[in-house]
């Protein structure tokens, strides 16, 4: 998984930690403290497409003490700049895996981990791929923290008779493949979500919308335009020449305020029934005992593999 420049990633890293919903936050790090009392004091956390690290500055604070960060990324320019992340924890400690994520083995990748950390990654891949990513979670009983997924929603203001045109094929332009199979887009948190809760795990979707303003957040945002209107061109949304004079009359609006709708997902496994109790909470029966565990295999670390060539992660077609 490759493509954004470092310069886009740094230019959205504001926006998206104004964006992230803090209760879910809240709501990791009770569950992390329990997890992290249960291993003895250890806490593995996955991030998957980290870019240049921004997870671990946005959740290592959170987390309610150390964190083993691994940070899995198929670029190796953005993973450099990632194994330089320092945590908010003295203790937590960051290490990086090269990886093209689209062909990886997520049960062998995510085996060990505790939390399976991912932002601005679901809407950008298919739905078979997040269905091999909920099985490893569950395998495990790794939580999963989902940020920044893209929800389909684009509002300008003021207001331009091609909005509307711009976001639908920006938005048809998104379920295309991004190197993982024809792309979730807009439906990436409700497809996790309805996979986790039919799994009986603990599940919280949260909005954590861009609002952004074109006197503070100038450079990146014109990034966004450009992109989107690089999507809608290549979706057929409307003739070049239309498209570009959309851009150039937002580009030059005074005042421009953009919001991109996004959602936070949050989803916890169920609590283990104690020891000498059923499943279902009732007492096993005198003599009966419980189901011998199978033998766990080891966590297998996968090679370094080289980066995909072809994937186009920035921001056309995708906020």
């Amino acid at each position: 998984m490759s493509g954004f420049s470092a310069e886009w990633l740094a230019a959205r890293e504001p926006w998206d930690r104004r964006a992230r919903a803090p209760d879910l936050a809240a709501l990791l790090a009770d569950w992390a403290r329990g997890r992290r009392a249960a291993n003895g004091g250890r806490f593995r956390a996955l991030d998957l497409g980290c870019g240049t690290g921004a997870s671990v500055r946005a959740l290592d604070a959170a987390l309610g003490g150390p964190a083993e960060w691994r940070l899995a990324d198929a670029d190796a320019a953005l993973l450099a700049v990632a194994a330089r992340v320092r945590p908010a924890h003295p203790r937590s400690r960051v290490e990086t895996t090269r990886i093209d994520l689209a062909a990886a083995d997520l049960d062998a990748l995510a085996a060990g981990s505790d939390l399976l950390a991912a932002s601005a990654l679901l809407d950008l891949v298919s739905r078979d791929w997040l269905a091999r990513l909920w099985e490893a979670a569950r395998g495990g009983r790794s939580a999963i923290l989902a940020g920044l997924n893209y929800d389909g929603r684009i509002a300008l203001a003021p207001p331009h008779p091609l909005d509307a045109t711009v976001r639908d094929g920006a938005n048809r332009h998104q379920a295309r493949d991004k190197g993982f199979g024809p792309a979730l887009g807009p439906r990436a948190a409700a497809a996790l979500a309805g996979m986790a809760r039919g799994g009986g795990w603990r599940v919280r979707v949260r909005r954590s919308d861009w609002r952004l303003d074109a006197r503070r957040d100038g450079p990146g945002l014109a990034m966004l335009l450009e992109g989107w209107a690089a999507a809608a061109r290549e979706a057929g949304a409307a003739p070049p020449g239309a498209l570009a004079g959309w851009l150039e009359d937002r580009l030059a609006a005074p005042g421009l305020r953009v919001l991109v709708g996004h959602r936070d997902v949050l989803a916890l496994p169920p609590v283990p029934p104690p020891r000498g109790r059923s499943r279902t909470g009732c007492p096993r029966p005198a003599g009966r005992s419980a189901p011998a565990a199978a033998t766990p295999r080891p966590p297998a670390r996968p090679g370094e593999a080289p980066a995909p060539a072809g994937r186009s992660r920035g921001p056309a077609g995708r906020p």
